[in-house]
């Protein structure tokens, strides 16, 4: 697997709902074009990438994720069944926020709805 932190990191995004609307999560997560694709080659029975984020592609697309397993945000967010995989809900919720806050000061964030999610 190319990068675990990233593919962990990425589902959480999704397990966590944190995008709404229209955001793409490579341009949230600073990742290059096609670096979707690449970061879960290795998951495809798990996940999928769904969209256009291709490294051929000069305009990146708001590439998303399918997530295939219906448990595996259950495996995910359970310490005892995901070891060292495990998505800490409070560690991860600080991480996104401070990417949400860089995305949208970066003048790239066009939905300032995603920091709703975390004044509730």
């Amino acid at each position: 697997m190319a990068d675990i932190k990233h593919v962990l990191y990425t589902i959480s995004i999704y397990s966590f709902h944190v995008l709404e609307g229209h955001v793409c999560v490579s341009e949230l997560m600073s990742l290059e074009n096609g670096m979707l694709e690449v970061l879960f080659c290795d998951l495809g029975s798990l996940v999928s990438v769904v969209g256009t984020d291709s490294a051929e592609s000069s305009k990146q697309e708001y590439a998303t994720l399918k997530i295939l397993h219906a448990s595996l945000h259950d495996f995910l967010l359970d310490p005892q069944r995901s070891k060292e995989y495990f998505l800490d809900v409070d560690v991860y919720r600080s991480e996104h926020l401070a990417n949400i806050l860089h995305y949208l000061t970066q003048g790239s964030g066009q939905n300032s709805s995603l920091i709703s999610l975390f004044l509730r």
